[in-house]
C-alpha cells in the first residue's frame, strides 16, 4: 500500500510537471513552430507564391453586367428625376492564377523582391460562350475622356495656347506678310501687277489677267490674299494640293501657269523680304519673322493683338508686355527666343536636345506650370530649364504664359470654365467632320444616282461600261454584280464614284483585274471623267457651289443647305435625312442635320440657311474660341440675362450637347458582348485622343485599350522595373506578408506606375517614359499584407491591415465570428466600414476624395474616368442622391452558394487560422459604378451612379491544401487545443 501510495505520488508528481509543461511550454513551442512554418522562404513558395501552387487554391472571379434594355427611356427617366433600372446578368465565371516570378531576398532575408504576375483564364467552355451576350452599358472610356478634358491642366492650356501662337505665326501670318509686302511694294495697282507678273504670260486673256487681280473673293489686290497663301503653302508642301488646284481650276490656268506665279512669287518674296526690315537683312525665314513678330511686333505696323486669323485672341509676347502690362520693354534677344520658342512637332525629323531650353518640349513646360506650382516655384523652373538668368524676365513670361491660360485659353474674363473648353475642343472638330461628311455623301450620292437615272437605261450598262474597262473584260458579269445594282444607287458610290479616280481597290477587286489592268482603266481617266463631269458641273451649278471640277468643289453650301433645311435630300431623293442612306462603313458620322434634330426633339429651328453660312466659317463653328463663348453666353442666358447670340439659347446648345454625346463620344450607352468588356477592346475615341498632335491635346502614352479584367498578358521580365517587395517574417514574425514597397519605388507608400508623354517623339524610347504617380491627394503609407497571409497568432483583437491592390487602398479589417471549415476553426474578420465612409464621418478619407457620399470608394484618380466602388447593391451608402437606378437580380441568385456567407453576403471577409495566420478563404466583393455630374455637357438633374460591373472573387482551400499550409502545426494546434 505504500509502495502504492508512492508510485501514484510519483506518477501525480509527473503529471503535473507534464500538464504545466503543456500548460506554458506547449503554446510557446506551438508559437515558435508557427513563426517558422509562417515564414516566406525559397523552400516554401510553393505555399506562398504560387497560387494555386501547393496550397492548391481556387481562386474564381465571378463578373456580372448591369444591362441597359432600353437606354433612350433610361435617359428621359433621369431627366423626369425618376430611377430607372438596370438588368444584371449571369455571374461570368474566371480562374486567376497568380505568381510571385523573379524572387530576390535581402541578405538577412528579411525582404522579398519579385514582380507580380497574375493572369486569368477561361473557366470552361460554356462560360466562354455565354459572353457572346450583347448587352447595352454605360461608355466608361467616353466619360473618362470628357472628364480628363473637362479637367485639363493649366501646363496643358498653356502648351496649347502657345503652339496656337506660334503655329499661326508661322503659317498665317508669314503668308499675311508676305502678300502684304508685296502688294505695297508689287502690284500697288494692275498695272504694276502685269508688269511683275504677266511679263511671260502675255498668252492669257485679257478677263483671266483681270480677274487674277480684281476678282472680289481672291484677287491679288485682296487684303487676304488666299491665293498667295495657297500657293505658298504648296511650296512648302504643308498640305495637299487641293487649294493649289482649286485655285489652278478657279482661274482657269494650267499647271505650268501656276508654278510660273509659284516661282514669280518665291523670287519676289527673296528679294523683297531682305529690304522689308532691317532684321530681315540676314535671316527672313518662316521661322525668324515669326519670332521677331511675337517678341517686338515688328513684322508689320499693328501687332496681330487679338486678329491671328488662326486663333483669334492669342497675342505675342512683346504686345503683352506693350498693351497689357503698360509699355514694358523685354530684354530677351532674338536669339534666345529662338532656343525658347524651338518646335519639334510630331512632324519634325530633328531630335530634341537632351538640354532642350524649348517651351515646346511638354516636360518643360510640364514643370514650369504643374497646377500645383506657387508663382515662385515656377519661375525657378523656367529659370533652370530655359536657361533664363534674368529673375525679372522670367515673371513676366510665367505672367504671360498665365494669361494665355485665363485670359486667352480659359477665357475666364468673361466667364469662361475648363469644361467649356473641353466641349467647344470636340464639338469644333466634330462640327468639321459632320459637315465635310455630309457634304461628300450627298454629292457622291446626287452624282451616282443620276448617272444611273440619265445615262444608264435598262439593259445599258454593258454598252456604256464596255468602252471603259480593260479589253476582254466580262462587261456582261460585272453590270450583273450588285454594286451595279441601279436599285440600290449607293452601291454606285462606294464602288465607282470617285473609285476609278481615286484607285479605289474595291473597284479593282470588282473587276478581278490585275494591278497592271487596273492600271490602264485608271490611265483612261478621262473616259471615266466625260461620264461624271457634266453632272459635276451641272449640280454644281444648281447648288452654287465653287470649284472647277470634282476635285476642287466646296461642297460646305451643300452641306449647310441641307443642315438648316433637308431640302437637298427632300428634292433628290425624297428621303427625310443624310441618315437614310448612310451605311454601317461609312468612315465618319454623321449627325441628324439641325432641321431633322429639332423635329425628332420637339424643339423650333428659328434658323435660317443663311444663318448657319454666316457660322460655318473658320471664326464661326470650325473655331474652339467661337463656341467657348457661345457657351459663356449660354451661362449668361441661364442666370436671366438677355443675349444677343441666338446660337447660345438652349435648343442649339442641345445640338452642340448631342453632338459631343453620340457623335464625337458615340454615346452615353455603347452596345458590345459581354467579352469586350472582360477581355477587353480597343476604344475608338481613346485610340483618336492618343493619336492626334499633342499640341492641341492629344497624349501618346494613353491606354487605349479598355478591360474590366485587366488581365495581365505578358510575363514580367528579370530585369523590369516594377518590382515589389514583402517582408518574410524571418526576422520578425509581426510583418509577415507585410507590403514593404511596390510597383519599384523603394518606399513605403502607395503609388501607380504609368506610362507618361515628354514630348520627345524624335527619340528612340523617349518619347513615352514610365513614372511613379501618387492618385491621393496627400502621400499615402503602404500599410498591411495582400490578405493571402498574415501574422502568427491571430486574436479577436489583433490590428490587422490588408493592402487592395486593384483600388490602390489599404484598410483595417475587424473580428465578426468564428467558423468552422476543413476540420479547424477559424476566425472571420471583415472590412471596418471606415474604409468607404465619407470624410464627414471619416476625415482621414478626404485623402481619397471621398468627400460627398457616404459608402463609395472614388477611384476617378486611379482609373481616370469617374468610376467609383462599393459594397453590393448600395450597402452603406447612406446619403445617395435624389436619382437611385434600381439593380433587377436574377431570379434564384438572391443568396450565396456558400452557407457561411448569407449572413454577410454584402461583405468581403476572410476566414484566417488563428495560430499560422493562413487565409484560409476569402472573398472580396466591389459593385463598380460610373458616375455622371450635371455640367455643361450632361445637364441632368442631378449626380446619378450608374451600375456597371459587380466582380465577386472568392479563394477557398481544397482539404488537402490546407493541410499543406498549417503542416506540422497541425498536430500541435490539436494537442494545445485539446
Amino acid at each position: 500500500y505504500k509502495c502504492y501510495k508512492i508510485t501514484f505520488g510519483v506518477l501525480a508528481g509527473i503529471c503535473a510537471v507534464a500538464i504545466l509543461f503543456l500548460a506554458i511550454f506547449l503554446p510557446m513551442l506551438v508559437d515558435t513552430e508557427a513563426r517558422k512554418e509562417s515564414q516566406m522562404r525559397e523552400d516554401n513558395v510553393g505555399l506562398w507564391a504560387e497560387f494555386p501552387g501547393e496550397s492548391e487554391v481556387e481562386i474564381i472571379r465571378k463578373a456580372h453586367f448591369y444591362n441597359i434594355t432600353d437606354p433612350v427611356d433610361f435617359e428621359k427617366k433621369i431627366r423626369r428625376g425618376e430611377g430607372p433600372k438596370v438588368l444584371e446578368t449571369r455571374p461570368y465565371l474566371v480562374d486567376e492564377m497568380t505568381y510571385f516570378l523573379n524572387r530576390n531576398y535581402s541578405d538577412d532575408e528579411s525582404v522579398v523582391s519579385y514582380h507580380y504576375y497574375r493572369y486569368l483564364l477561361q473557366k470552361d467552355e460554356e462560360n466562354t460562350k455565354a459572353q457572346e451576350q450583347m448587352i447595352t452599358t454605360v461608355n466608361a472610356p467616353a466619360l473618362g475622356v470628357w472628364y480628363n478634358a473637362k479637367l485639363i491642366p493649366k501646363e496643358n492650356i498653356a502648351l496649347n495656347g502657345l503652339y496656337s501662337l506660334y503655329t499661326g505665326l508661322l503659317n498665317d501670318f508669314y503668308f499675311t506678310a508676305c502678300h502684304t509686302i508685296m502688294s505695297e511694294m508689287l502690284y500697288t495697282n494692275e498695272q504694276a501687277f502685269k508688269s511683275n507678273f504677266i511679263d511671260k504670260l502675255s498668252h492669257l486673256p485679257e478677263e483671266t489677267v483681270s480677274k487674277l487681280y480684281n476678282d472680289p473673293k481672291y484677287g491679288f489686290n485682296k487684303v487676304n490674299g488666299y491665293f498667295t497663301k495657297a500657293l505658298l503653302e504648296y511650296n512648302f508642301e504643308e498640305i495637299d494640293n487641293t487649294d493649289f488646284d482649286f485655285f489652278r481650276n478657279y482661274f482657269g490656268l494650267s499647271y505650268f501657269e501656276m508654278m510660273y506665279f509659284l516661282n514669280q512669287m518665291n523670287e519676289k518674296i527673296e528679294n523683297i523680304l531682305p529690304i522689308a526690315k532691317p532684321f530681315l537683312v540676314n535671316d527672313h525665314s518662316r521661322e525668324n519673322i515669326a519670332i521677331n513678330q511675337w517678341l517686338n511686333t515688328g513684322m508689320l505696323d499693328k501687332s496681330i493683338f487679338g486678329q491671328n486669323s488662326t486663333v483669334p485672341g492669342y497675342v505675342e509676347y512683346g504686345a503683352y508686355l506693350d498693351k497689357v502690362r503698360g509699355g514694358i520693354k523685354s530684354n530677351l534677344t532674338v536669339s534666345k527666343v529662338h532656343k525658347l520658342l524651338t518646335l519639334n512637332d510630331f512632324k519634325s525629323k530633328q531630335p530634341w536636345k537632351d538640354d532642350s531650353e524649348s517651351l515646346f518640349l511638354k516636360e518643360n513646360m510640364d514643370q514650369i506650370m504643374k497646377g500645383s506650382n506657387t508663382k515662385e516655384e515656377s519661375v525657378g523652373a523656367l529659370m533652370k530649364l530655359c536657361k533664363i538668368e534674368d529673375e525679372q524676365e522670367a515673371t513676366y513670361l510665367i505672367d504671360y504664359l498665365e494669361y494665355i491660360i485665363s485670359e486667352v485659353g480659359l477665357m475666364e474674363n468673361k466667364g469662361g470654365e475648363r469644361q467649356f473648353v473641353a466641349l467647344a475642343t470636340f464639338v469644333t472638330q466634330g462640327f468639321w467632320e459632320i459637315m465635310n461628311g455630309m457634304g461628300s455623301i450627298l454629292f457622291d450620292n446626287i452624282i451616282s444616282f443620276n448617272i444611273f437615272k440619265e445615262q444608264f437605261q435598262e439593259g445599258d450598262c454593258e454598252t456604256l461600261l464596255t468602252p471603259l474597262l480593260y479589253p476582254g473584260t466580262d462587261v456582261k458579269k460585272v453590270c450583273s454584280n450588285k454594286a451595279l445594282d441601279t436599285k440600290d444607287y449607293s452601291n454606285i458610290r462606294y464602288t465607282w464614284y470617285p473609285g476609278v479616280m481615286q484607285g479605289n481597290p474595291v473597284l479593282r477587286d470588282l473587276l478581278e483585274y490585275s494591278s497592271e489592268q487596273f492600271n490602264y482603266i485608271t490611265n483612261k481617266n478621262s473616259d471615266f471623267v466625260k461620264l461624271f463631269n457634266p453632272l459635276i458641273q451641272k449640280y454644281m451649278a444648281k447648288y452654287n457651289l465653287p470649284g472647277a471640277n470634282y476635285r476642287s468643289i466646296n461642297l460646305l453650301p451643300l452641306a449647310v443647305k441641307q443642315f438648316a433645311t433637308g431640302q437637298v435630300t427632300k428634292d433628290e431623293f425624297d428621303i427625310l435625312s443624310v441618315k437614310n442612306f448612310t451605311r454601317g462603313d461609312d468612315h465618319f458620322h454623321v449627325a441628324p442635320e439641325y432641321f431633322a434634330y429639332c423635329k425628332e426633339a420637339g424643339e423650333t429651328n428659328d434658323f435660317t440657311e443663311q444663318d448657319f453660312l454666316d457660322v460655318f466659317t473658320f471664326d464661326g463653328l470650325f473655331a474652339q474660341n467661337y463656341i467657348q463663348r457661345l457657351l459663356i453666353d449660354h451661362t449668361k442666358i441661364i442666370k436671366g440675362y438677355k443675349v444677343d447670340n441666338k446660337f447660345a439659347y438652349t435648343p442649339f446648345v442641345n445640338y452642340l450637347r448631342r453632338v459631343m454625346i453620340n457623335e464625337v463620344m458615340q454615346g452615353i450607352f455603347i452596345t458590345r458582348p459581354v467579352k469586350d468588356f472582360m477581355w477587353g477592346y480597343y476604344d475608338q475615341l481613346i485610340t483618336k485622343a492618343k493619336e492626334q498632335n499633342y499640341f492641341q491635346g492629344g497624349d501618346p502614352s494613353l491606354a487605349n485599350f479598355f478591360s474590366v479584367m485587366q488581365n495581365k498578358t505578358r510575363k514580367p521580365e528579370p530585369g523590369d522595373p516594377d518590382v515589389w517587395q514583402l517582408y518574410t517574417g524571418v526576422d520578425d514574425s509581426k510583418k509577415t506578408r507585410d507590403q514593404k514597397a511596390m510597383m519599384g519605388k523603394n518606399e513605403s507608400v502607395i503609388t501607380m506606375y504609368e506610362p507618361y508623354f515628354n514630348g520627345r517623339v524624335n527619340e528612340p524610347n523617349k518619347g513615352i517614359v514610365m513614372r511613379h504617380r501618387n492618385p491621393w491627394k496627400s502621400e499615402v503609407v503602404l500599410n498591411g499584407t495582400d490578405s493571402l497571409a498574415f501574422m502568427p497568432g491571430i486574436k479577436e483583437d489583433s490590428n490587422l491591415w490588408v493592402f487592395v491592390d486593384d483600388l490602390y487602398r489599404t484598410g483595417k479589417i475587424d473580428y465578426y465570428d468564428d467558423k468552422k471549415y476543413n476540420g479547424y476553426t477559424l476566425k472571420r474578420f471583415v472590412i471596418d466600414k471606415s474604409l468607404v465612409q465619407s470624410s464627414k464621418n471619416n476625415p482621414y478619407n478626404t485623402n481619397f476624395y471621398m468627400d460627398k457620399y457616404q459608402g463609395f470608394g472614388n477611384q476617378t484618380s486611379v482609373f481616370k474616368a469617374p468610376m467609383f466602388v462599393s459594397k453590393p447593391y448600395y450597402k452603406d451608402c447612406d446619403n445617395l442622391p435624389s436619382i437611385v437606378v434600381s439593380i433587377e437580380r436574377p431570379l434564384n441568385d438572391e443568396e450565396s452558394e456558400d452557407v457561411d456567407d448569407k449572413d454577410l453576403f454584402e461583405e468581403s471577409w476572410m476566414d484566417i487560422e488563428e495560430v499560422s495566420g493562413a487565409c484560409i478563404r476569402a472573398t472580396q466583393k466591389m459593385m463598380i459604378y460610373a458616375l455622371i455630374e450635371p455640367d455643361i455637357l450632361f445637364d441632368w438633374p442631378d449626380d446619378v451612379f450608374i451600375p456597371f460591373n459587380y466582380v465577386f472573387r472568392s479563394g477557398n482551400l481544397t482539404e488537402s491544401g490546407t493541410e499543406a499550409v498549417i503542416g506540422a502545426l497541425g498536430t500541435a494546434w490539436s494537442i494545445q487545443f485539446w
